[in-house]
């Protein structure tokens, strides 16, 4: 499983810069690097900042804005008397944008998987049934376009068909009208994104996936949302019985308790 995620020296490549001073940025890309790498682990101290200083070369206010920031997310948490912390996965901002970009490319994603998973069976099912009572026509041409997108991928998977992939069922959460729905966005689209990378080399057939993406397509065209709802519920169960068959960690009890009988093969 480590091929699919980058090395530490690539960690951070989907993280922007861009909204932090560099000296900061450079403090932040460290500590980021330690946690998502598992050098430093839940529970794990932070060195004194004295001697973060030294080995960076960077001011104490530097550290303690980066410190700060961290904290702000949910990974870090200082005590007076115990030092800085690493926080427990369970405590970060898990659907800000941000730690979804620091989370993407870490091993700690999978994690996630089996919990984005349950999310998806509990969200995508009923935002395609609102989608197919609220989408207005511009919403259901865009969801088009991204399943054309991904059809592009029917015998080789790249970016691209990946990308459409993830545009489907994102859009779909945009056309359910929901607000909050639609701020999930990123979560779900890791999780369809970590499930393509899991099991793509190892699906045998693409063009399965492809059907059952055009009948959620055709049941929100129809206005039907029971049939939307179903049939968004089995492209997430297929999701999971391939990461199942596949020996990576699926809990059983999600799906006797989510997974309908009609969904299954």
């Amino acid at each position: 499983m480590d091929a699919y995620f980058s090395d530490e020296s690539t960690l951070l490549t989907h993280a922007s810069s861009a909204n932090h001073p560099k000296v900061r940025w450079t403090v932040i890309e460290h500590f980021l690097h330690q946690i998502l790498s598992g050098s430093l682990k839940t529970g794990g101290a932070l060195p004194h900042v004295n001697d973060i200083c030294e080995s960076l070369e960077v001011s104490r206010t530097a550290v303690r804005e980066a410190i700060g920031f961290l904290s702000a997310k949910g990974l870090l948490e200082s005590k007076a008397g115990t030092g800085t912390m690493v926080r427990p996965l369970a405590d970060w901002s898990l659907l800000d944008p941000e730690v979804i970009s620091w989370l993407r490319e870490s091993r700690m994603s999978v994690e996630l998987l089996e919990h984005m998973l349950e999310v998806r069976l509990i969200v995508e099912p009923d935002a395609a049934a609102l989608a197919a009572i609220r989408a207005t026509t511009e919403q259901i041409r865009s969801i088009e376009d991204a399943l054309e997108q991904m059809e592009r991928g029917e015998t080789k998977r790249d970016p691209s068909s990946t990308q459409g992939d993830i545009d489907f069922h994102t859009r779909i959460l945009d056309a359910s009208g929901n607000i909050i729905l639609s701020r999930m966005r990123d979560l779900i689209g890791m999780a369809i994104e970590l499930s393509i990378r899991l099991t793509f080399a190892q699906v045998a057939n693409v063009k399965e996936s492809l059907t059952q993406h055009r009948e959620i397509l055709n049941a929100i065209r129809m206005r039907n949302p029971e049939l939307a709802r179903q049939r968004a519920a089995r492209v997430v169960y297929f999701a999971i019985r391939d990461l199942r068959d596949l020996n990576i960690p699926v809990r059983p009890d999600s799906l006797a308790v989510l997974a309908k009988e009609e969904y299954k093969e």
